[in-house]
C-alpha cells in the first residue's frame, strides 16, 4: 500500500490516513520515512500520557514545552489521555483513605503543575480523558492552586475521574464549549456548567467504582452518598441532551413503601417524554430496586424500556445494566426489545458511551 500514496501530496496523504484508527496511521507511519513525515501530525494528534509518581513526571518533562519544538508537538494533539497511576496496592482496610498517602515531597507540586502547562500548551485539543483519582493529598491542594489561575481550556469532549472537590473545580474551566461529558459525583453534575449545547451525559458514582460493587450492592451500603441528580434537575440544565447514561439515581417523587411497579413505570415513562424531548439515546442500571422495595423481576426493566421506547418518539435506543455483561437493549430500528448476553463484560459497562 505504502508505495502507491508515498508519492501522493502530503495534504491528500493526511485525507486518506484521518479515516484510518490510530494503530492503523502508526503502522503505515512505519513503512518508510517518506509517509512518516507526511503523517507526522496525525500521529501526534493521539497521546496517552500515563503512569506513576516517577514514570508520570518523567514522560511530561519528555514534552519539554520550553522549547518551541516541544510546544508545536502539544498543538497537534486533539484528543489527550492523562492518567496517573496507583503507587501502592490496594490492601488498605479503608480504600477510599489508601489514596490518601504521602507521596515524596518532590511529586508533590511538579506533577500537578507539568499536568496543568501541558494541557494549556494543547491548544487543539478537542477531548480529555483526565484521571487524577491516585492524587495524593498534597497533590489535591496544589491543583486546586493551579486552577484558580489557570485560563479557561477549550473542549468539546470531557471524561473526568477526581475527587469531587478536584472536579468542581475544573468542570467550569472546560464547560463553555462541552459537547460530551463522563464524570464522577451527582454534586458536581449540575448547576455549574456555562454550556448549554451539551448533548451527552454520562454520570458515574466515583464510590461505586472505587469500591468494585455491584451498583445496586452500592446503592444499599452507602445510601444518600449514591443519590444522583434527578432527571427533573438534569433536564433543566441540558434542555439539548441527546445521550443520557446514569448509572444510579435519586428518588422521585414516590412513598416507596406503596409504589408499585406500573406506578414506577409511568412516572419514569412521563418525566422522559416531558422533559427530554430530543434525546435518542439513553442507559441505566438497577437503581430503582433499592428505592422502590421491588422485588428482583426481571420483567419489570423489560416492560420499562419497551414502554420508554414506545412512548418516546426521539429515542433511538434504550438499555438497561443488569450486571455486566447483562442488558436489556432496544433500537428503534429493530422495533422490539431484545435481551443481549455477552461472554465478555463490557470495560465501558454500556454498549455506548458519551463518545460514539
Amino acid at each position: 500500500m505504502a508505495p502507491n500514496i508515498e508519492g501522493l501530496p502530503i495534504e491528500t496523504v493526511q485525507q486518506v490516513a484521518s479515516f484510518l484508527s490510530h494503530k492503523d496511521i502508526r503502522n503505515l507511519s512505519l513503512s518508510c520515512r517518506s509517509l512518516r513525515s507526511k503523517l507526522y501530525r496525525l500521529l501526534w494528534s493521539r497521546v496517552l500520557i500515563h503512569g506513576g509518581e516517577n514514570d508520570l513526571a518523567r514522560t511530561l518533562k519528555t514534552f519539554d514545552i520550553e522549547s518551541e519544538h516541544g510546544r508545536a508537538i502539544l498543538a497537534f494533539i486533539k484528543k489527550a489521555t492523562i492518567h496517573k497511576d496507583m503507587v501502592r496496592p490496594f490492601w488498605h482496610a479503608d480504600t477510599w483513605d489508601a489514596l490518601k498517602y504521602d507521596v515524596d515531597p518532590i511529586f508533590s507540586t511538579p506533577i500537578p503543575q507539568a499536568i496543568m502547562q501541558t494541557l494549556q500548551a494543547m491548544t487543539s485539543l478537542e477531548s480529555l480523558h483526565l484521571n487524577i483519582l491516585a492524587f495524593s493529598a498534597q497533590q489535591e491542594l496544589a491543583f486546586l492552586d493551579l486552577l484558580q489561575a489557570t485560563p479557561d481550556i477549550k473542549l468539546q469532549n470531557l471524561t473526568i475521574r477526581a475527587v469531587c472537590k478536584v472536579a468542581k473545580s475544573f468542570i467550569p474551566k472546560c464547560s463553555h464549549d462541552l459537547r460530551s461529558l463522563d464524570t464522577y459525583d451527582c454534586k458536581i453534575s449540575t448547576g455549574i456548567f456555562k454550556s448549554k449545547k451539551l448533548e451527552k451525559l454520562r454520570i458515574q458514582s466515583q464510590y461505586t467504582a472505587m469500591l468494585g460493587l455491584h451498583h445496586h450492592q452500592s446503592v444499599f451500603i452507602l445510601g444518600d452518598l449514591m443519590e444522583m441528580p434527578s432527571l427533573r434537575n438534569i433536564s433543566n440544565r441540558f434542555p439539548a441532551l441527546k445521550t443520557l447514561i446514569l448509572h444510579e439515581t435519586s428518588r422521585y417523587n414516590v412513598d416507596p413503601a406503596t409504589a408499585d411497579p406500573t406506578t414506577t413505570i409511568t412516572i419514569i415513562v412521563n418525566t422522559l417524554k416531558k422533559r427530554f424531548g430530543h434525546l435518542e439515546r439513553l442507559a441505566f442500571n438497577l437503581n430503582w430496586i433499592e428505592f422502590y422495595n421491588i422485588v428482583f423481576d426481571e420483567n419489570f426493566f423489560h416492560d420499562l424500556v419497551t414502554r420508554i421506547a414506545r412512548e418516546h418518539r426521539s429515542l433511538q435506543e434504550v438499555c438497561v445494566l443488569f450486571g455486566p455483561p447483562r442488558f436489556d437493549h432496544w433500537k428503534r430500528d429493530r422495533g422490539v426489545t431484545l435481551r443481549n448476553f455477552c461472554e465478555v463484560p463490557n470495560p465501558m459497562g454500556f454498549p455506548f458511551g458519551v463518545e460514539d
